[in-house]
């Protein structure tokens, strides 16, 4: 899951309008990147093992440039949303995986 999530072509996708800059790259575990644009601060994503499959945590911590006030809760829910289709196609994925397998 982890290079899905941290991959900078699907953040980019995500957050046109943003830049990702990564200041700690934790592999398996997730990533922290500074974030700069319309929203300024940093943004975490780090995954948690558990007995049936993988907790996503994530923060977006930031300051929204003077007149974006309304912008750190336009990217918390995309991230939100985007999160949540991440999930369901990996079920989704694991599922088939499932089936076809003898």
């Amino acid at each position: 899951l982890a290079p899905g999530l941290t991959d900078p072509a699907t953040l980019s996708a995500w957050f046109p309008d943003l830049r990702f800059d990564v200041f700690m790259d934790r592999g398996e575990k997730g990533t922290r990147w500074s974030i700069r644009g319309d929203l300024d601060g940093s943004m975490e994503v780090w995954l948690e093992g558990m007995a049936r499959g993988t907790l996503v945590h994530w923060f977006v911590r930031g300051e929204p440039r003077p007149g974006l006030r309304k912008a750190a809760q336009r990217y918390v829910d995309v991230l939100n949303a985007r999160m949540f289709a991440f999930k369901d196609a990996a079920e989704r994925d694991a599922a088939d995986r499932e089936r076809s397998d003898p």
